[in-house]
């Protein structure tokens, strides 16, 4: 009983803090997208994606920059299928890469025209002090449009000033506006400037098709948008001479005058803040109000900001507190887009330090900034149901049960290093896509993420009146390779109204008569008649006739080889808060759970669905080494996934392995000298398994005719002897 209650003591306190996990609720990756809703494209060396555009038949457009193993930054534009592969139909590789300027070429920003060309901004760089801005133009195929520009390109030189375009739109006259940002050595100015539908500098906009803010402050910009009158929206910040920074939206009038009936002349400033903040992107609503995202920065930290301005300036107070969202993530955090969905709540992404590296952030608020994701704490209804409670929990303090409403904040980790949020569009109510770099111990590869809205609450009824109970899903903790420990909370809803039926004159609330989770290959995994007679999990529906998908053999094996597809615990009955051991389940497999109540009359709740990941199997090569995260292991591990996994012979290897692997792994782990000869025996295949993963292709073709000469040199001195 001891036990017992150091658990339910833990669940409370991880839902009381916020004990980071890495389970996502409210987002959740989408499985069928890339590996488990992420695609890491390493495309030849230092890969960076910063803008990105989704077609009307769902492939994906992102722009950034690599350097391609080269020694200069080019222009990166790449596509990919809806499912996250890469769109070899376009400039057939995926990937088209340009290099205008000798020493750096960099696409910040990309836009899809409506005949599915594409316009890409930044800068190009011919020296550390010529950086001028970029204007490309691409053909639906990823070829230079040569009729825009010269052969597709428009740089803008100022003489004297660096230049470097941020952000790019379109407007009703189809002509091409790019915002960001001029420096100097000793100043810097938020710029506008307005092109052609064909490249060519609009000399009727500001002066020589240019806008450079001036300013007693320096200035900056990062983002450029439209309001529905063609007035520009820059967002950016302002320094002044004390070098505070102030984020900040700039409004300039069709022609690039600044429009002094905004704000302040023209400008729109956090100015109620002691510390630095930014803004790094910005965009109009449909009543021309302004949605920004970047960052305040307090007790020596960046936190992700969000402030809404009414249309005319003045800052909307009926948003967040003053106008202003600020989300302390509890780290250093920043972000940097912003996406207004149908309903007009808004979805952001960014990233923010973990404690030893930086996540991707998706973050969800409502039209009025209220977190969508905050775990909901409420004391259990009344005084009788929480001794009843008590009791039965043997909690001594005053017990409050906790009802996960909404998913919280995701934190998406892919590989253990840094990772970075630089964009990301809402697809439709349910999906979004992100898109930045994550950096794989060598260099940056582009990131794409694709999640997809998980329900809140599951099934019995539309308003909360009609629901007896909220169910809320425990996060998953001490997942290993076979198992897994989360639970569910079950709280009374006070608001429930029971309704007679046409042939009774009362009624009386349900009651609870089974609890458990339900776990799944498959999203949203449901209740249904257990599989076991003492109610531990285990049993699935594969298609295969019996209850498991296991052989007899394995019931006393801590390792499976088969996919159990799916599976549920029970867990007793009554409301409160209870644990569920998951045992039985395959290593290195993506689940979906989700916690389940089942009421006297039939109906089943669902919590909201949470997603976990067993750990690896690479059962010899653990156990001749002693841990999974040895390096050895990790060349093994990423030769299968990249190798073995992509071709079916190599699949049908693996699953050979896995079936015979585990017994031999343990017999090997019980003897120093037996894990000695295993490495031995495993050298020649970890060699083989780096030269493939880890060197260029050039660098292998080299060293396999080396080693071809080599052998022919070796056979002719044998026959002459």
């Amino acid at each position: 009983m001891k036990g017992y209650r150091k658990f339910i003591t833990f669940i409370l306190v991880a839902f009381i803090v916020g004990i980071p996990v890495t389970t996502m609720a409210g987002y959740i990756p989408e499985p069928g997208f890339g590996t488990d809703g992420i695609v890491a494209d390493d495309i030849g060396g230092d890969d960076r994606a910063y803008s990105m555009v989704v077609q009307p038949d769902g492939k994906i457009l992102v722009a950034g920059t690599s350097d391609l193993n080269t020694n200069s930054k080019q222009v990166v534009v790449a596509r990919y299928n809806s499912d996250g592969s890469t769109d070899t139909t376009f400039n057939k590789t995926g990937v088209a890469s340009f290099q205008i300027a000798t020493l750096e070429s960099v696409a910040n920003s990309i836009f899809l025209l409506a005949d599915n060309s594409i316009l890409v901004a930044g800068y190009a760089q011919e020296s550390s002090d010529e950086k001028n801005i970029l204007l490309m133009k691409l053909t639906e195929t990823g070829i230079q449009d040569l009729d825009f520009g010269s052969s597709g390109v428009t740089t803008l030189p100022i003489a004297g000033i660096k230049g470097e375009a941020f952000d790019i739109t379109i407007d009703t006259s189809n002509r091409i506006v790019v915002g960001g940002t001029l420096e100097s050595d000793t100043d810097s100015w938020a710029f506008s400037a307005r092109f052609s539908a064909n490249g060519v500098i609009d000399d009727t906009f500001g002066t020589n098709g240019y806008v450079q803010l001036e300013d007693d402050d320096k200035t900056s910009a990062t983002s450029i948008s439209l309001q529905s009158d063609g007035k520009i929206l820059l967002a950016g910040m302002k320094e002044g001479s004390s070098s505070l920074k102030k984020a900040t939206i700039f409004r300039l009038n069709q022609d690039g005058t600044a429009d002094e009936s905004f704000a302040d002349n023209g400008q729109a400033a956090l100015t109620n803040l002691s510390a630095d903040s930014r803004f790094y992107s910005a965009t109009a609503l449909s009543d021309d109000a302004i949605v920004a995202v970047g960052y305040t920065t307090a007790n020596g930290r960046r936190s992700m900001t969000t402030a809404k301005f009414k249309s005319t300036g003045p800052s909307d107070t009926s948003f967040g507190m003053s106008g202003v969202v600020i989300s302390d993530l509890g780290n250093d955090s920043a972000a940097y887009s912003i996406s207004v969905k149908s309903d007009s709540t808004l979805l952001i992404t960014g990233e923010a330090e973990n404690g030893s590296n930086s996540d991707i952030i998706l973050l969800h608020l409502d039209a009025q900034g209220q977190k969508l994701g905050e775990t909901a704490i409420t004391s259990v209804s009344s005084d009788s149901a929480q001794e009843e409670a008590e009791e039965s929990l043997m909690v001594e303090e005053p017990m409050l049960v906790a009802t996960m409403r909404e998913g919280r904040a995701v934190y998406a980790d892919i590989g253990g290093q840094e990772d970075y949020g630089r964009d990301l569009v809402a697809l439709d109510d349910e999906h979004v896509i992100i898109a930045g770099f994550t950096d794989n111990s060598k260099d940056d590869d582009i990131a794409l993420l694709k999640f997809i809205e998980d329900s809140r609450i599951g099934t019995g009824g539309g308003a909360s009146t009609d629901l007896a109970y909220f169910v809320g899903t425990i996060p998953v903790y001490n997942v290993t390779r076979n198992s897994a420990m989360t639970g569910g909370v079950i709280s009374v809803n006070s608001s429930y109204e029971c309704v007679p039926t046409s042939t009774t004159t009362t009624c009386t609330a349900p009651t609870v008569t089974a609890r458990g989770v339900a776990y799944g290959i498959a999203a949203y995994p449901s209740y249904r008649v257990a599989s076991t007679d003492d109610g531990s999990s285990g049993g699935s529906d594969d298609g295969d006739s019996g209850n498991s998908v296991f052989p007899d053999w394995t019931n006393d094996s801590s390792y499976n080889y088969d996919t159990v597809r799916s599976g549920q615990t029970e867990d007793g009955s009554d409301y409160g808060t209870y644990g569920s051991d998951i045992n039985e389940i395959t290593p290195d497999v993506f689940y979906f759970v989700r916690a389940y109540a089942v009421l006297s009359d039939d109906t089943v709740l669902y919590g909201n669905q949470l997603t976990f990941r067993t750990e690896d199997a690479c059962f010899i090569a653990t156990a001749a080494y002693g841990s999974p995260l040895d390096a050895h292991v990790s060349v093994l591990r990423e030769f299968r996934d990249n190798y073995l996994k992509t071709t079916k012979a190599g699949q049908s290897f693996v699953g050979f392995y896995y079936h015979w692997s585990p017994a031999l792994a343990d017999f090997i782990s019980q003897s120093s000298l037996l894990r000695f000869a295993a490495r031995l025996a495993l050298l020649p295949f970890v060699v083989f398994s780096y030269f493939m993963v880890h060197l260029s292709l050039q660098l292998k073709l080299a060293l396999i005719m080396l080693m071809g000469c080599s052998f022919l040199f070796t056979q002719r001195i044998l026959a002459r002897r």
